[in-house]
């Protein structure tokens, strides 16, 4: 079974990440990312991160041989491009046949999502279901953060992940 993890940056342009990766695979990596946690960190926030660090978990996430796909809304504003990239992540997970979607936890979106979801849910005939959860609580939220943070801001931060990167999607 195929699962998907998904977090997005608003900074520069509004991005979503899905990292996949194989029910099988999921407690070896769970546990691979929170070792690599500091002493007293609860979860990996890439933008807390310092540069040296980043490096390193970089370089963690891409020895670990996930899948990433990345959905960018342009200069589309917030709420219409959570939306939209929502759309495309449901049809993207209909056709890869993703049975779970996990959600990194943004108050200020959940209702919007879960109406969003639902109506996508119906619209794409999909059987896909999804949870919201804290950062705290899965480790894997923490690679599409990065993955989605170098994006963002472009240069060698964008290069260094961009072989681990599936598929660009633009909305």
């Amino acid at each position: 079974m195929l699962l998907g993890f998904v977090d997005e940056t608003k900074e520069k342009n509004y991005t979503l990440v899905l990292c996949l990766v194989h029910q099988d695979d999921r407690l070896r990596f769970r546990k691979t990312l929170a070792r690599a946690r500091l002493r007293g960190q609860r979860s990996i926030h890439f933008a807390k991160e310092s540069p040296c660090r980043r490096r390193q978990i970089i370089k963690l996430i891409v020895s670990m041989s996930i899948r990433l796909i990345v959905f960018n809304a342009g200069s589309l504003k917030s709420s219409r491009a959570r939306s939209q990239l929502l759309k495309e992540l449901m049809h993207y997970a209909r056709n890869a046949k993703i049975r779970h979607l996990t959600f990194d936890l943004d108050a200020s979106a959940l209702a919007q999502d879960v109406r969003d979801l639902n109506k996508l849910r119906a619209q794409f005939d999909s059987d896909v279901i999804w949870d919201h959860v804290s950062r705290n609580q899965e480790p894997l939220l923490w690679v599409a953060d990065a993955v989605a943070w170098c994006v963002n801001r472009g240069g060698d931060w964008e290069r260094m992940v961009r072989p681990i990167i599936e598929e660009t999607i633009d909305c």
